[in-house]
């Protein structure tokens, strides 16, 4: 019977074998798992880069959704404004008149305001309603532009707001006129990026998204409450 080749390898030169197989095995193990690690964070990366794509691509068709509703609610109050004016010019205008308007026209307020900037008539019933309308420097504003977009104004309460549009009157003074904005508010947050951000955030495998500048966070997924 021949001697096994093992048997003619010393033990220390067997061992030593053994122990280069083992580095070996171990540095490919090593090398392997780190380019796996590598390509994962790849991934992520082009993963992250390909969801902020998708927010400023989203961000800039929300701003654009916008500038079209709040102009088309501008174009849509102009017309009433001048209407009213136009009665306002003939003195066919009364409270009760201007109440029956506000409905038919589907307004929250009709508001005259005289050329001192005092309010002559107001559709609605409480006066500090009415005088939250007069912003400073809108007689100044409309005596270059018959019209003049105030855009949203608080009526008191800070969780709602009016869209505000004010039109010249015939002899100074203006005609203001105002819609619920809480429409076109739920349509902003429902189209917005802001929804975006937060159906991201939510996502399995995402620890959070947040848009900021150096100011502070904008607007983040529900788990961010501060950050660097």
């Amino acid at each position: 019977m021949k001697p096994s080749v093992f048997q003619n390898i010393r033990p220390f030169t067997f061992i030593s074998i053994i122990v280069l197989l083992a580095l070996l095995f171990f540095t490919f193990a090593v090398y392997e798992f780190t380019q796996f690690k590598k390509n994962i964070f790849q991934l992520m990366e082009q993963e992250g880069f390909v969801l902020l794509d998708a927010l400023l691509a989203s961000g800039e068709r929300s701003v654009l959704a916008n500038e079209i509703l709040e102009t088309s609610l501008s174009d849509r109050l102009t017309g009433h404004a001048r209407l009213i004016r136009e009665l306002d010019k003939g003195h066919l205008l009364s409270k009760k008149q201007m109440s029956l308007l506000t409905d038919e026209l589907h307004l929250k307020c009709i508001c005259l305001i005289d050329s001192r900037g005092k309010i002559e008539l107001s559709s609605h019933q409480t006066k500090e309603h009415a005088s939250s309308l007069f912003i400073p420097g809108l007689l100044d504003s409309l005596n270059n532009h018959s019209v003049y977009e105030i855009g949203f104004v608080s009526t008191g309460s800070p969780l709602h707001a009016e869209y505000a549009v004010a039109c010249k009157r015939e002899h100074g003074g203006a005609v203001v006129i105002t819609v619920e904005s809480d429409r076109l508010l739920e349509i902003r947050k429902q189209v917005g990026t802001g929804r975006l951000v937060q159906e991201i955030g939510s996502r399995s495998g995402v620890s959070y998204v947040a848009v900021q500048d150096t100011l502070g966070i904008l607007m983040a997924s529900r788990s961010v409450k501060q950050l660097s």
